[in-house]
């Protein structure tokens, strides 16, 4: 069922159309009843009339006579006395007093047979049954075709009084419709009725429910980021003194420093995670320039590279987007530190920015070991790591990085393609923007 107004509308005329039909039917049939009783009264009146003429006259004969009407005059001695001129010679009907039917002139007839003991003589009157059809045809016409030009009519004003009837249902789909995901402000509709009044209610507490959990994640994400930093920072700056304090221990702790670097990265990853969710962003989509936003985060990242003897190279021109600059600077951010981490020292990165059929993009290429095919549909997967070949030096990660980007590339409406990138050997990772500017 596609539309409520259209299954009430036709469920309503169909109901009307059966409840008429059903009437008509009945109508026809008492009123073909109390017509053939007064057809029948007409008979027995023109015979009445017939059998009080002493002296039958052409003009009186030609009064009563009619296309639909016929009669014979008889006397005992079966003689024809007088006759229409419809009527055969001989008796139309037996000669017995009543109703009956008979057949002459290529019409079916209704009769009736009187005996006048006054003048001792029968007198026969014929109606021709295919007047009375047409006069209950002309009578089913007449009362159907009002029923027929109703119904249309019914139908219209059945459709503006169901719109207006479901009025209510549709303000509060458009306010459903307006909403923004961030916006859990309880719905209000002004007198709603009673059918939608429990559903509005419903709603309005799942807006409660939800806005108590997203207050509770937002609570718990600012305790862990202060809970967990601050215990791992005091962890770094202990570790610091006491390998300044004690040199010979410093190559024995590096295991311990190895993870407490994990730790810290997971948090920030995790932290990122959260951060990057529709309902944290969506509503700040604004006009930003991707070029900009590539050099602002190579800025930034440009200590670790330059401790790597890493030379990153940025091509291409200023290009807008609509997007959330946060997300698009996390996204930028995420690939870069990837492409840093798996490449070795000494080696090149490019980041390229452009325009490709209209759809906005950027390219980050590195020239690490890059990624088997079978392996490139698994590593948008949280926490998933592709196993590393040196065990022995590990590359701190989490498997969250390609996760975010993933997550930030939905809800931009983009799409990531990895392929090998244009250096011997290394990763390509490109994000189009498809119809951004819809956002």
């Amino acid at each position: 069922m596609k539309s409520i107004r259209r299954y009430l509308v036709i469920i309503l005329l169909a109901a009307i159309t059966l409840i008429n039909f059903l009437a008509a039917v009945q109508g026809y049939r008492a009123g073909m009843k109390q017509a053939e009783i007064s057809f029948d009264k007409q008979l027995v009146n023109v015979a009445h009339i017939i059998a009080s003429i002493d002296i039958f006259e052409h003009r009186e004969m030609l009064a009563l006579s009619t296309e639909t009407l016929a009669f014979q005059v008889w006397s005992s001695s079966q003689e024809l006395l007088e006759r229409t001129s419809s009527t055969p010679m001989s008796p139309i009907v037996r000669f017995e007093p009543g109703f009956n039917y008979a057949n002459f002139s290529n019409y079916r007839w209704r009769t009736f047979s009187l005996h006048d003991d006054h003048h001792n003589r029968w007198i026969l009157v014929a109606h021709r049954m295919d007047s009375r059809y047409a006069m209950a045809d002309s009578i089913i016409v007449e009362s159907i075709l009002p029923i027929a030009i109703g119904i249309p009519v019914a139908g219209i004003i059945i459709w503006f009084f169901v719109g207006s009837g479901l009025s209510p249902l549709y303000r509060l789909a458009k306010q459903l419709q307006h909403k923004r995901a961030e916006d859990l402000s309880p719905l209000e509709l002004t007198n709603p009725p009673q059918e939608l009044n429990q559903i509005l209610q419903s709603t309005n507490q799942l807006f409660n429910r939800i806005s108590d959990l997203v207050a509770r994640e937002k609570r718990f994400a600012s305790d862990a980021a202060h809970e967990l930093r601050t215990p791992i920072s005091i962890l770094k700056i202990h570790l610091h003194n006491l390998q300044h304090d004690n040199p010979e221990i410093k190559k024995q702790s590096g295991d311990f420093q190895l993870g407490i670097e994990r730790l810290e990265h997971l948090i920030d990853q995790i932290l990122a995670l959260y951060r990057c969710t529709p309902d944290q962003y969506v509503a700040n989509f604004e006009i930003i320039d991707l070029y900009k936003i590539a050099q602002n985060t190579i800025a930034q990242h440009y200590h670790p590279l330059e401790l790597r003897h890493q030379s990153i190279e940025l091509l291409g021109d200023p290009i807008q987007i609509n997007a959330n600059s946060f997300a698009i600077e996390t996204l930028i951010q995420n690939l870069l530190g990837n492409a840093s981490k798996y490449s070795p020292e000494g080696s090149e990165i490019r980041i390229t920015v452009g325009n490709k059929a209209g759809c906005p993009f950027i390219c980050v290429e590195d020239s690490g070991p890059g990624i088997a095919e079978e392996e490139r549909s698994k590593v948008f997967e949280r926490f998933y790591r592709i196993p590393e070949e040196d065990e022995a030096r590990p590359t701190i990660g989490c498997g969250l990085g390609l996760a975010i980007v993933n997550n930030i590339a939905q809800q931009h409406n983009a799409e990531i393609n990895l392929d090998a990138s244009s250096f011997s050997t290394g990763l390509a990772v490109t994000v189009t923007f498809l119809g951004i500017d819809e956002q």
